[in-house]
């Protein structure tokens, strides 16, 4: 039973990595985006050699494009005059 759900598993991200990425790149709204590349952090995060073997094709893609978006995202933010980084105004310090 274990060896089955584990080679269920296996089928599963083989078989759906490519359907991701596809899809990935037709995904128009920032935060979906950014929930897949946390989805595929997580699956790296098992360490099985199945998704470490497409970490340099599929997931590096995923995730640069994000990180892309983000960063992006933060220059905007510093041209308009906001920030990420919230400190603390109180005058004990």
């Amino acid at each position: 039973m274990v060896v089955q759900s584990k080679v269920e598993h296996i089928y599963i991200f083989v078989s759906k990595l490519p359907n991701i990425s596809r899809q990935f790149d037709a995904m128009a709204e920032p935060r979906h985006r950014k929930l897949v590349a946390m989805g595929i952090a997580s699956w790296v995060s098992t360490g099985r050699p199945e998704v470490l073997g497409r970490l340099t094709t599929e997931v590096f893609n995923i995730w640069l494009d994000v990180f892309g978006e983000l960063k992006e995202a933060l220059a905007a933010q510093s041209v308009e005059g906001t920030t990420l980084v919230y400190t603390s105004l109180s005058s004990d310090s």
